[in-house]
């Protein structure tokens, strides 16, 4: 099966771990396992499918800390890691997936600050980091992703004031910071391009 380019397997009942000679189908270029009850860590072996246009691991029981492998797969579009019980921080790997047009890692126990190397990443239209434990304040960099139309930080720690570079963000749709430890006022710019969007 060393020529398969899609495999979806979503939406069943598999259990276990997922065997690291997945990392022999390298000519992957679709693999959905959301919606199983997957468990154990995402394989090292995952970061040799290097073809990957889209990867959805969403709604299993996926933990621990080996994330690293992912950030080698530079052709990923689409990147889906929501609800699993991922912990640690989002590694450095991660800015280098520039071809990313969403990205998805809600509903995790994901920690730290988000870096400012999320500015790399400027195709991203859609973005939700949402229901994890990351702090720090939101970095400004958000401003260089022009194309964003969906963003989704909700229910983390972050604290300090509300960028007020958003408002930069043209095509921005939905915007959600609710539940986090935000202050201050809301940047004047904002305010008006809430009214212009609202």
């Amino acid at each position: 099966m060393t020529n398969l380019r899609r495999l979806n397997l979503g939406n069943n009942r598999l259990t276990g771990e997922i065997s690291a000679d997945l990392g022999d189908l390298t000519n992957l270029q679709y693999l959905d396992f959301s919606d199983n009850q997957f468990t154990g860590e995402i394989p090292a072996d995952l970061g040799d499918l290097t073809n990957l246009r889209r990867l959805v691991l969403s709604d299993n029981q996926f933990t621990g800390e080996r994330l690293t492998q992912i950030g080698k797969l530079y052709r990923l579009e689409v990147l889906d890691l929501s609800n699993n019980r991922l912990t640690e921080d989002i590694p450095e790997g991660f800015w280098n997936l520039t071809n990313l047009r969403r990205l998805n890692l809600g509903n995790n126990r994901l920690t730290g600050e988000i870096s400012a190397d999320l500015e790399d990443l400027t195709n991203l239209q859609y973005l939700d980091f949402s229901n994890n434990q990351f702090n720090g304040e939101i970095p400004e960099d958000l401003r260089d992703l022009y194309d964003l139309r969906e963003l989704n930080l909700s229910n983390n720690q972050f604290t300090g004031e509300i960028p007020a570079d958003l408002e930069g963000l043209a095509r921005l749709g939905q915007l959600d910071l609710s539940n986090n430890r935000l202050d201050g006022n809301i940047p004047e710019d904002l305010s008006a391009w809430f009214l212009w969007n609202g």
